[in-house]
């Protein structure tokens, strides 16, 4: 597990070239009032929203989670992870509260971090309506001493669990707020999909299962999916060949971008049904990736497929002349730092590391992109 480094102590890092005039203390300090300035920033720039990020923005905007009495912390969820489920208490619901998604600490099995960046530069692809919303966000005293309370009185099963339990309240004791995110709730339909690949994520023979034909729907070299044509996921979970090939394409990208390394270790696969009960592929648990060191992770990947979605790639390079500093201006941004800090990667690392690291990612994946232009062309995009 990576030290967490908070902002105060890497305030210290060179900016190189991208130092600007402002003073780094106040741009970069994690504070609830900037968590919505990259989703202004893109609004700014003309970009829409999907549905369903409309509704649980709008949701969260001038959330207080200080403000204990309007909420009832009583239940945690996750597998491994722990998180804290927020219920705002409303007596005109039947239940009694609104559901306000979950609270998400980094542990062993979460980093919030890449929750938020997943979501964030999904908007720029245009794709947030396949992850699931998240934002930035921290809890004070109030909120802590709740998350406490009811840690401790709590029992888990299975020695991660029972860690990242040790860790979390390590965390909340400390004298500063508690970093995290939020996250939407799941969809009602939303089911994990456990069959896409035949190998563990930790062989070197990991690969797409034949049955469903994503292996020769995703390769450059085979005859792309047909729009019309369906593939039976589960009982009662279909969808169109060529939307399913196109999302599993873009996850696979996102993933490689942020070195993932947890997608397939059981239920991080996931698809839901839309409105005409049509199934999709959604990036619902985003927290196995830590940007730094992904090499071997990016290369298994890649080796999964080579056919991709044209708008995704275009913004993929442009995002990378832009963190080379051989792009003036990115969706409303003109220093690359701030972008990075806004895009959700505000701890573990310094900006200028992530910065680095995501270069770094980018190279081997576009890279790949370009072999694979070279040798098939056009064929590459679906």
């Amino acid at each position: 597990m990576k030290k967490l480094i908070f902002l105060s102590l890497f305030f210290s890092f060179s900016f190189n070239s991208f130092a600007d005039e402002f003073p780094v203390q106040d741009y970069f300090k994690l504070e609830n009032s900037s968590q919505y300035r990259f989703i202004d920033n893109l609004l700014k720039a003309n970009y829409k929203l999907s549905k369903n990020s409309s509704k649980w923005l709008e949701r969260w905007k001038g959330l207080n989670l200080e403000e204990v009495e309007n909420f009832r912390f009583d239940e945690l969820s996750g597998s491994s992870s722990i998180n804290l489920k927020i219920k705002k208490i409303d007596s005109q619901d039947e239940k009694g509260y609104k559901s306000l998604g979950t609270f998400v600490t980094e542990n062993e099995a979460a980093n919030p971090n890449t929750e938020v960046a997943y979501f964030q530069l999904a908007l720029i692809l245009k794709v947030d309506h396949m992850v699931r919303p998240s934002l930035r966000y921290q809890l004070s005293n109030n909120a802590k001493d709740e998350f406490k309370k009811l840690l401790e009185v709590t029992s888990f099963n299975g020695k991660m669990r029972n860690e990242n339990k040790a860790r979390i309240l390590k965390a909340i004791n400390k004298d500063h707020d508690l970093y995290g995110c939020l996250k939407a709730k799941k969809s009602d339909s939303n089911i994990a999909f456990e069959y896409l690949v035949q190998e563990s994520r930790f062989t070197k023979k990991l690969s797409l299962n034949k049955k469903y034909g994503f292996d020769r729907y995703l390769d450059a070299k085979e005859t792309p999916p047909k729009k019309g044509d369906r593939i039976e996921l589960l009982k009662s979970y279909s969808g169109d060949a060529f939307e399913l090939s196109r999302e599993l394409s873009i996850m696979l990208t996102l993933d490689a971008v942020f070195g993932q390394y947890d997608r397939f270790s059981g239920g991080n696969v996931v698809i839901e049904k839309d409105s005409n009960e049509n199934a999709h592929f959604v990036l619902t648990d985003n927290g196995g990736a830590y940007v730094t060191n992904s090499a071997s992770m990016i290369e298994k990947t890649t080796r999964l497929f080579s056919r991709f979605d044209r708008f995704s790639i275009e913004q993929l390079k442009e995002l990378q002349l832009f963190l080379k500093g051989e792009k003036s201006e990115y969706v409303g941004y003109s220093n690359p730092l701030k972008f990075i800090f806004d895009l959700g990667l505000v701890t573990n690392y310094s900006p200028e590391a992530y910065r680095k690291a995501l270069l770094l990612n980018l190279a081997q994946f576009l890279g790949h992109v370009d072999k694979n232009y070279k040798q098939f062309g056009e064929s590459i995009y679906f």
